[in-house]
């Protein structure tokens, strides 16, 4: 396939492939997407009052901080909030006089998540030193006819802070993030300088392995990542896949009614007017984070599991490599 062929039909399958598995239930992603949005009212709120505010030490380097912290906590998604929701940490116990019961200690507010969250971010950033690539592939799936697709996969940080329209401050200097493959063929960094600020994007084209190198400055990491055709592709009947795949080790359901547009997975589903989205999702031994979602006996869209740990990889280099 010629590469100006693969960037023609790249876009068709960006969202069927950005996976996310099937970790959390309805309910507790529409809980994690209540307290994304509280979250983000609340600091929207501090900015707002802030800057309405006549008086104060340092109130510019304040607001400043409070937007840069409200533009981190937009780019968190349902799924992180619902994480903490799902896994809370134990909650504290207030000592009580001599011979009276101890009660847990009263719900957090809004604006102690969010200083909690902000002290996590800036202790992590400054244990982050040094180049850190987060890539959630090892193995991407394309479907049967070998059709390219581009998503999202490479998530880069420079001491704990995202690019800044794709540069780093590196010491006393700045510095361009390089990204390169060794087989453009497999796998093609997107030139596109609409993703320069991140993630960055990559279309996956025939199978075959290539290896990614992540540079900035001295600063380098590498990975290898696999492209695999699926025996599969939208479109395909049910039976069809049963056939050339067995019976699906896992399903799971998936139901969304109109007009609400939610993400169930790897997949995000946005109904036709009136018209209910009713389907599943199903996985494969066999397989290995391949996911298809199924509705109405046929393929609706294939992804790969980005959730599965095992899937996931932090890339670090902490020191420029001399060698």
């Amino acid at each position: 396939m010629q590469l100006k062929t693969i960037f023609a039909v790249a876009m068709t399958f960006a969202l069927s492939l950005h996976c996310y598995g099937d970790d959390f239930t309805e309910e507790e992603l529409n809980a994690g997407k209540e307290a994304r949005m509280a979250a983000i009212k609340a600091a929207a709120d501090k900015i707002s009052a802030l800057e309405k505010a006549t008086t104060g030490d340092n109130r510019k380097s304040q607001i400043k901080q409070l937007k840069k912290d409200y533009n981190l906590l937009k780019q968190r998604t349902p799924e992180d909030f619902a994480a903490e929701t799902k896994n809370p940490k134990p909650q504290a116990r207030v000592e009580a006089p001599q011979g009276q019961a101890r009660s847990p200690a009263r719900p957090r507010t809004v604006e102690e998540i969010i200083a909690d969250a902000d002290a996590k971010r800036k202790a992590k950033a400054e244990a982050m030193r040094g180049l850190t690539v987060r890539m959630p592939y090892s193995r991407v799936w394309t479907p049967r006819e070998e059709t390219a697709i581009e998503f999202g996969i490479c998530e880069i940080l420079f001491d704990g802070e995202p690019p800044t329209q794709g540069f780093f401050k590196v010491g006393d200097e700045t510095k361009e993030v390089v990204v390169e493959s060794t087989d453009t063929q497999v796998v093609a960094p997107t030139p596109d300088t609409k993703h320069t600020a991140g993630p960055y994007y990559f279309i996956f084209g025939k199978p075959g392995k290539a290896t990614i190198t992540v540079r900035v400055g001295d600063y380098q990491v590498t990975k290898e990542v696999e492209v695999a055709t699926a025996p599969v592709a939208p479109g395909d009947q049910t039976d069809s896949v049963i056939r050339e795949m067995g019976l699906p080790t896992h399903k799971t359901n998936v139901f969304v009614k109109w007009p609400n547009s939610e993400q169930h997975g790897c997949f995000f589903y946005k109904p036709q007017p009136g018209k209910p989205f009713m389907g599943e999702h199903w996985s494969f031994a066999t397989h290995q984070d391949l996911i298809l979602s199924i509705t109405e006996g046929t393929v609706y869209k294939m992804g790969t599991n980005r959730k599965r740990t095992a899937n996931q990889i932090e890339l670090r280099a902490e020191l420029p490599d001399k060698n």
